[in-house]
């Protein structure tokens, strides 16, 4: 049994995540069950006797995540991605009030995500990418002012893309790709002033691309390829000034380019697979030429 050298509750938590996920067979468990203090257990990290971080990334864990882990109240940081870990998130993990990191990315999961998740005011970072989630993008995620990375990629999603997301203030990565996110971009992500990449690749998304997706100052790449999207490109979208890559391929998008955009110096640009065509200017088709990585149907890099 083990000891009291950090908070017993603690140490009830991890002693529960051991059992409830194969712990005898993972690929380390030095110090787990078998010293008195949790400190001196293999990925555990504690301050004051209390366990801060918890990093068990692609060490084996097999089976589900306990409930017990909302015990870890001090805990700041959850990364458990690379594991073979099923069945639900457990809701209780919205009760970790301090945590500031979460990956659960890589694993099994199934079901929803959570909307108790919203409610970890102190999260900078959430990765549940690579999993085998389902239902909607809770608007609660819209709370977590704190975030500066998303990444819900590589699941089956469905639902829109709540307008609530356009509240995360700090948020510099939002990838949504690979799942089957339907309806139209919310103008509200244009809000998001310090957003330096943006990817809702591969999804079912329809309408226009909102021009106020200009507004992203900070942007240095936009992957909108392999969705519904149609209209035409905003003229706004030339005044992305630190836009690197833009990827428009494989939409039913259509019209000719916009000449606001050879104000961008682009590293890549890609609008094949769509009926989108370059204006017939000079200054236009030599600032194309000059992008390093270019897929345009008839005039490929």
């Amino acid at each position: 049994m083990v000891g009291l050298g950090g908070s017993r509750s603690d140490a009830d938590a991890l002693e529960a995540l051991f059992y409830a996920t194969d712990g005898p067979n993972w690929a380390r468990r030095d110090g787990w069950l078998d010293r008195a203090d949790p400190a001196d257990w293999f990925g555990v990290t504690c301050q004051h006797g209390r366990v801060t971080k918890l990093v068990l990334a692609g060490n084996g864990l097999a089976g589900e995540i306990p409930s017990e882990l909302a015990r870890l109240t001090e805990l700041a940081g959850l990364w458990l991605h690379g594991n073979r870990l099923v069945g639900a998130i457990p809701p209780e993990l919205g009760q970790l009030g301090k945590l500031e990191g979460l990956s659960l990315a890589g694993n099994e999961l199934s079901g929803g995500i959570p909307p108790e998740l919203g409610r970890l005011v102190w999260l900078r970072s959430m990765s549940v990418r690579h999993n085998r989630l389902t239902g909607g993008i809770p608007g609660e995620l819209g709370g977590l002012t704190c975030l500066v990375e998303l990444s819900l990629a590589d699941n089956a999603l469905t639902g829109g893309i709540p307008p609530e997301l356009g509240r995360l203030a700090d948020l510099e990565g939002l990838v949504l790709d690979r799942n089957q996110l339907g309806g139209e971009i919310p103008p509200e992500l244009g809000m998001l002033a310090g957003l330096e990449g943006l990817s809702l690749r591969d999804n079912r998304l329809t309408g226009p691309i909102p021009r106020e997706l200009g507004q992203l100052a900070e942007l240095r790449e936009l992957y909108l390829d392999g969705n519904r999207l149609a209209g035409g490109v905003p003229a706004e979208l030339g005044d992305l000034s630190n836009l690197e890559r833009l990827w428009l391929q494989g939409n039913p998008l259509s019209g000719v380019l916009p000449m606001s955009l050879i104000q961008l110096e682009l590293e890549a640009f890609r609008f094949d697979g769509t009926e989108l065509c370059a204006p017939e200017d000079a200054g236009f088709a030599e600032w194309l030429r000059r992008i390093p990585e270019r897929e345009v149907g008839g005039f490929p890099g």
